[in-house]
């Protein structure tokens, strides 16, 4: 099982209760601390083992961790070293073939702003503020 640390739905805390509390596992060892030696901090993740089931984090990963803006790096170790029975800590390495797409910058994103709000904009955040004092 595993999750961001910065998840707020389903966070490190929830699963090992859950854990512990519904399913009446075990903890078999003490959380440690699984790393990355080629960055700084080294420190990517935790791992604590219950019976039967490892619970793992990715440090600053939110719900999905493996999506780009996240930690893609730090989830593909998780799951390279637990499909090949390894340590967390085992640092992976691999070669990504050449691709164009992937180097070619993107055009600047248009981003307009108004300073201005319209008369519905107004009325939804004036009834948005007043359910806050009803």
């Amino acid at each position: 099982m595993f999750n961001g640390d910065a998840d707020s739905l389903c966070n490190y805390v929830e699963n090992s209760q859950f854990l512990y509390k519904t399913l009446g596992l075990q903890q078999n060892s003490l959380m440690t601390y699984w790393t990355d030696p080629v960055q700084l901090p080294s420190a990517v993740g935790q791992v604590t083992e219950y019976d039967g089931v490892t619970l793992v984090s990715i440090k600053g990963g939110g719900h999905f961790p493996a999506a780009t803006e996240q930690k893609p790096k730090e989830t593909f170790q998780m799951f390279q070293n637990y499909v090949k029975n390894q340590n967390y800590s085992t640092p992976v390495t691999f070669d990504l073939p050449y691709d164009a797409t992937l180097t070619t910058p993107a055009a600047p994103a248009v981003v307009t702003t108004t300073t201005s709000l319209t008369a519905a904009t107004k009325s939804v955040i004036s009834f948005m503020v007043s359910l806050l004092f009803v």
